[in-house]
């Protein structure tokens, strides 16, 4: 006496499940369509009658194949279940991620700092057993207000230090004022792979990224964005014109210095140069005075000649007597006099 499949659903997490026994009692009555045979191989069955896959195994496997060929058998043997095919484990993709909502609105920093350690200390524990880093910190902060507030920090190196990754959150939330208090938070970090660098024998690498970017945005927040980076040299002739980018290991390059090297002064040092023929013979400032024994230049610079803003300047690099240095000096626009800087 054979027994009726059994089948139970149930809902777990959203997730149907379905528990399945006597698959091939189940299988004969399913429909031909559900196996997707060909359109010809379906019109030729439905016209002999047969619609399902029970009425198909009841014919002879042999007789199959002589009519329909290895379409037919694969058919035939997919409905009797003797076909296998394997299963296929796909892993979902894995969110590393906490949230916390607090009964009492937090106005102070430090029971937020207190839930962020924890959330830090469990989420690196979860990333460090698949042998990742964490590259990507996402804050969420809800307010009382309604008000929330998003921010995504980079870790300049992935790493699975807590208190490394903790230091750049509290840095952050230490420059943080919001208009409500906190009524919720949620914490979600991005984690990479590894990288692997080679090694360069004629250049140092930095012992701590992670630390070194912390007092770049340190001193950015005290001094503002635009004076914390890496100077770079805007596309003109005009001296001492930088912009400064924001800082990258990348930009390191071991540059070989030829000649000793000009320290501009920021501001320039006003000054007075005597002059005999057009030739430098003293040089005062409140800073370096002297007389001046040898002197090159001019150098004539100019630009911006179609507009207001148009400059001109002359320079020389002059040696002062009892070795006093070597000094840049120039004359502006306004025939005023400067010290540029000073050589190594």
């Amino acid at each position: 006496m054979n027994r009726i499949p059994y089948i139970q659903s149930r809902n777990i997490d959203r997730d149907p499940i379905r528990e399945i026994s006597q698959d091939d009692i189940l299988l004969r009555s399913l429909p031909l369509e559900s196996l997707s045979p060909s359109a010809y191989l379906l019109d030729i069955l439905k016209s002999w009658g047969i619609r399902t896959l029970g009425a198909l195994t009841i014919l002879p496997r042999e007789e199959i194949g002589q009519r329909l060929g290895l379409e037919g058998l694969s058919l035939w043997d997919r409905a009797a279940g003797h076909s296998t095919n394997l299963l296929r484990l796909t892993q979902p993709p894995e969110r590393f991620e906490e949230s916390f909502d607090f009964e009492q609105h937090l106005e102070t920093l430090e029971p937020l700092l207190f839930i962020l350690r924890r959330f830090l200390e469990r989420l690196t524990l979860r990333v460090e057993s698949l042998y990742l880093l964490i590259a990507e910190i996402r804050l969420i902060l809800l307010l009382d207000n309604g008000e929330k507030i998003t921010r995504t920090l980079q870790i300049p190196a992935p790493t699975r230090d807590v208190d490394s990754l903790f230091s750049i959150v509290s840095q952050y939330l230490e420059t943080l004022q919001t208009a409500a208090p906190v009524t919720g938070l949620h914490l979600e970090v991005s984690p990479s792979k590894p990288h692997h660098h080679e090694l360069d024998l004629f250049r140092a690498g930095i012992k701590n990224p992670n630390r070194f970017f912390q007092t770049l945005a340190r001193l950015a927040a005290l001094l503002g964005n635009q004076r914390v980076g890496t100077p770079q040299k805007i596309n003109t002739y005009r001296p001492d014109s930088i912009q400064m980018q924001t800082w990258s290991s990348d930009r390191l390059e071991s540059r070989l210095k030829i000649g000793p090297a000009l320290r501009r002064y920021r501001p320039t040092i006003p000054a007075n140069v005597e002059l005999e023929n057009g030739k430098l013979l003293v040089l005062r400032s409140e800073t370096v005075s002297g007389k001046i024994l040898e002197a090159q230049g001019p150098w004539k610079l100019a630009g911006n000649w179609w507009d207001y803003s148009r400059w001109e300047t002359n320079e020389w690099d002059v040696e002062l007597e009892n070795g006093h240095g070597i000094y840049r000096v120039a004359q502006t626009t306004n025939k005023e006099w400067e010290i540029v800087g000073v050589y190594d």
